[in-house]
């Protein structure tokens, strides 16, 4: 035909797609008919158009138009003539064309069929846009003489749904999807025995979520890590290479695909060690031309015959790559491409912004979401919802920033520029990791989920949370990479430790003010058990806006610890209280080695923490440590409560398998109070929910368990439970300060 292709994205606004139809000279534009006015606001516009071909709702050709069987004859194009001119944005905000040779195409056919692990007779689904990376595995199957399912958008159900009416045996998939699908359906319940693979691409995906995908759909992932820029080829971790206990290894994109180089070098072009960082840079017959119309990119972009992704890894002694971070500020948001700068400059355009920085943020659902910090201008007030609907009609929704921060000033490095790495330090706080290894959970399926995340996030006071830096984490049985393991294995956290200053960042994002815990401190001498409590105290005094105060725990049975808990009840910074263990030499709550500790907090008004039902710690070890769950039981709190009436007990985590017990503990004793540290809401037992929302309503504290879970995702999954506003401004806060104020703390 002498014509070449390039898609657009259904999702971006017309002024977009008028940029990009000028840039390349478009002469057709074919469109589905619901965009038929959108299209035609595009031919308006743009000079090189002369056609406009509507595609009927029901598929097919255009009315009156038809076609007749005939030979598919070659035409005069060579291997370096254009066939697929994509585009993608720029840093300085305008969309670059990507020219793609036909050798591209015939190289990407070449390394999918060869690496990929693609069925020998494909039945292939394309859930996502052809025009986005689906379509790259159109050509592959025709040329094996297989079917192509194509659908128009993704709706979890009826992907499952055509997999087993089609025996569908491959698809392409990015992250968000495989998470609908763990999130809203039950695919272990379906007949997906035809599936082979699922190739994952376009963004990062959790491992942890990862892990449980293998689980319940099958060993079936095979990452594809590519650009626009190489024709989507890079490198593959493939099937039998997911099979692994380690979650840093599914963090990895693996090796590269066949006919492809790889190498990782510095600013210098230099190649950098074995596990050190560097930016990779791609050789390959997929390897663009350049960009169209960009001759000063184009030569930086292929500097000494190399292809410079922008995206910085290491690499194992194994040849396994990691991707790390990227030199571009591309945000990967549900599989589509985001650039920061074209955020920025439609937030700019507002009357109320003055200035604004833009960043992509950890999440479990779409990757990453677009984050925004802007300035207001001077004597102007920023309405969020009103910012987001204006970047919606100027970008289109998938750039409508999802969070919103509202900041007196942009962090700047010494030369003037905005310190991006200063705003993303407390979301990204490990840079070793591709995705972040948190918690699993089940995300809403609605835009409820981002309705909180558009507002200030409420106030919270955290009444148990432990330490994100690794000195926080001295003395505990996690010192060891073995026993770190153990840890990444069953909570699903990757201590990703942060320093003092990124840990009171996410703090004061997060509008906590937080209770401190050490935990194993009372396995220390007297001398370190000192300089661990001067290390917090130093802490609180630094950063007294977001510390309430520290919970102190110790051996009662050595004479200086108690001593250490005096000291730290007459010195310490804001709040003190006890932590009470039955995990340590003294034993259960009740026993007597406890009483002088008791009796100095009932002494100096301040509360005794004491855990309750199963607790993290031990958990998932063999033995769980030697720690017996009796000696968790709620019956300790209801003891000592008697016995020490005018002392305040908090009982911490949710008493699980005992929540009955210690709803009725907490209903009769006017000294109990409950803080829910350590337990997602949505797995609240149905008894507590309703309590809480009733004859607990001032009985309970907010608590995170800090860096295991996060702060922002507790506030979301406790709005998602239905609780009233009121009671979550209790929980959230309201009963803590009415608590610290009967106790005379500030």
């Amino acid at each position: 035909m002498g014509a070449r292709f390039t898609g657009l994205q259904a999702l971006a606004s017309v002024e977009d797609h008028i940029v990009v139809c000028e840039d390349a000279e478009a002469t057709v534009l074919v469109v589905t008919a619901p965009l038929e006015e959108h299209g035609r606001q595009v031919l308006a516009e743009v000079g090189s158009l002369r056609h406009l071909m509507v595609i009927p709702a029901a598929g097919g050709l255009p009315e009156g138009e038809s076609y007749a069987v005939r030979p598919l004859v070659p035409g005069p194009a060579t291997e370096t003539d254009l066939a697929w001119l994509q585009y993608t944005g720029g840093t300085t905000g305008r969309p670059k064309g990507v020219m793609q040779p036909h050798r591209s195409m015939v190289q990407m056919v070449c390394a999918h069929m060869a690496d990929f692990e693609q069925p020998h007779l494909p039945r292939y689904l394309a859930p996502a846009p052809l025009t986005h990376a689906a379509g790259l595995g159109v050509l592959p199957t025709l040329l094996r003489g297989g079917t192509v399912v194509i659908e128009q958008g993704f709706d979890p159900g009826r992907f499952l749904d055509i997999i087993e009416a089609e025996r569908i045996n491959c698809v392409t998939g990015i992250p968000t999807m495989i998470y609908t699908l763990l999130d809203e359906e039950r695919p272990e319940t379906r007949d997906l025995s035809s599936l082979e693979v699922i190739w994952y691409a376009t963004g990062p995906m959790s491992p942890v979520r990862l892990a449980e995908a293998r689980e319940r759909i099958g060993p079936v992932f095979s990452q594809i890590y590519g650009q626009t820029e190489s024709t989507g080829i890079g490198t593959v971790l493939p099937k039998a290479a997911h099979e692994t206990a380690s979650l840093e290894r599914l963090a990895s994109c693996g090796r590269p695909v066949v006919g492809n180089r790889v190498r990782l070098i510095d600013e210098d072009g230099h190649d950098v060690p074995v596990g050190e960082v560097g930016e990779i840079a791609m050789r390959n017959r997929g390897v663009m031309l350049g960009y169209r119309n960009l001759p000063e990119e184009t030569e930086a972009a292929l500097k000494g015959g190399w292809l410079h992704t922008g995206d910085l890894a290491r690499q194992d002694d194994e040849g396994l790559l990691y991707i790390i971070d990227r030199k571009k500020d591309m945000i990967i948001s549900g599989g589509f491409n985001i650039y920061a700068s074209e955020v920025e400059a439609a937030l700019a355009g507002h009357p109320s912004v003055g200035s604004a920085a833009v960043i992509g943020v950890p999440d479990d659902r779409w990757g990453e979401i677009v984050t925004a910090f802007v300035v207001a201008r001077p004597g102007q007030d920023v309405d969020v919802l009103a910012l987001q609907s204006f970047v919606k009609q100027a970008k289109g929704s998938m750039y409508s920033p999802k969070k919103v921060v509202v900041v007196d000033s942009l962090p700047q490095t010494p030369v003037g520029k905005v310190d991006k790495k200063a705003l993303r330090a407390p979301y990204w706080s490990d840079p070793r990791a591709q995705s972040p290894l948190t918690l699993p959970h089940l995300p809403p399926t609605s835009h409820e989920r981002y309705t909180a995340l558009t507002t200030p996030p409420p106030r919270l006071i955290d009444f148990h949370s432990h330490w994100g830096t690794e000195r926080g984490w001295k003395g505990s049985p996690y010192e060891t990479a073995e026993d770190r393991e153990a840890l990444r294995g069953y909570f699903k956290w990757g201590m990703n430790f942060v320093s003092d200053d990124e840990q009171a960042a996410q703090f004061r994002q997060a509008n906590a003010k937080v209770m401190l815990d050490f935990a194993y401190t009372y396995k220390m001498d007297a001398g370190a058990l000192r300089d661990q409590h001067d290390y917090a105290f130093d802490f609180a005094h630094t950063h007294p806006d977001v510390v309430l105060g520290n919970w102190i725990g110790i051996d009662p049975t050595q004479p200086d610890h108690v001593k250490e808990l005096e000291r730290c009840l007459s010195e310490g910074p804001g709040l003190i209280g006890l932590t009470v263990h039955s995990f340590t030499p003294a034993g259960t709550p009740d026993q007597p080695e406890w009483e002088n500790c008791l009796n100095l907090c009932t002494e100096a008004n301040r509360p005794v923490l004491v855990h309750v039902g199963m607790s993290a710690t031990g958990a998932g070890t063999r033995g769980g440590m030697g720690i017996t769950l009796e000696g968790c039981h709620p019956r300790y709190v209801d003891r000592i409560a008697a016995t020490h009436p005018d002392l305040n007990v908090i009982a911490a985590r949710v008493a699980w398998p005992w929540q009955s017990e210690m709803i009725a503990v907490a209903l009769h004793k006017a000294n109990v109070w409950m803080e829910l540290h350590g337990w997602s809401p949505r797995y609240f037992p149905d008894e507590l929910k309703r309590e809480i929302g009733k004859r607990l309503r001032k009985r309970v504290f907010f608590g995170a368990d800090y860096p295991m879970l996060s702060h922002e995702r507790l506030v979301e999954e406790w709005r998602e439970q239905g609780f009233s506003s009121d009671v979550l401004d209790d929980v959230f806060s309201g009963n803590a300060e009415s608590f610290l104020t009967s106790i005379g703390v500030e």
